[in-house]
């Protein structure tokens, strides 16, 4: 928990599926929100190392559920993480 007046919780959504420059922004959009906010990220079990393990260099708690593509777009399986969204 964050220590403060007030603090919010986000559960971010980020597929992770290959490192450009997409990610590069949400990273550096994380590095100044976790000072913030109570940050946790859902990936799919498939994302890129690169990108995971700058998330774990920040601290931010990640959660990985699995992914498959349709017409070329990621689609996790957010039913299997009902309970971070609750």
């Amino acid at each position: 928990m964050l220590s403060g007046w007030i603090y919010m919780r986000v559960l971010a959504l980020a597929h992770c599926l290959w490192f450009g420059w997409a990610q590069v922004s949400t990273l550096e959009f994380f590095e100044i929100k976790r000072s913030r906010v109570e940050l946790e990220v859902l990936t799919c079990e498939g994302a890129d190392r690169k990108f995971l393990d700058a998330l774990g260099a920040m601290g931010i708690e990640t959660y990985r559920v699995p992914c498959r593509t349709s017409s070329g777009y990621p689609i996790l399986a957010i039913k299997q993480a009902q309970k971070l969204v609750e």
